[in-house]
């Protein structure tokens, strides 16, 4: 269970790119509030971490258009700790 759950009724239809043209409806997420982020200076990434009762986390990583693959390759434990340490409030 997220530590901060998003209001159902903010949840609404948008368009999911499911590659570079084309879409699908989806039902999409919103929740406006501070969160802890990192724009990566090392991997071509951004990322923002959410929380889990439990004390357990998720990253959520958004890479540059085209560098997918050099994320995927970047990705260790180290890579981890480094962001666990880096993020803004």
């Amino acid at each position: 269970t997220w530590t901060h759950s998003f209001p159902p009724e903010s949840t609404r239809e948008e368009n999911f790119y499911v590659n570079e043209t084309a879409t699908v409806k989806v039902p999409m997420m919103f929740q406006s509030r501070a969160m802890k982020y990192l724009n990566d200076s090392l991997l071509p990434c951004q990322l923002v971490q959410l929380e889990y009762t439990g004390n357990e986390t998720a990253f959520f990583v958004l890479p540059v258009k085209g560098e997918m693959d050099t994320v995927i390759a970047g990705l260790s434990r180290d890579t981890i700790q480094r962001w666990s340490k880096s993020l803004i409030p």
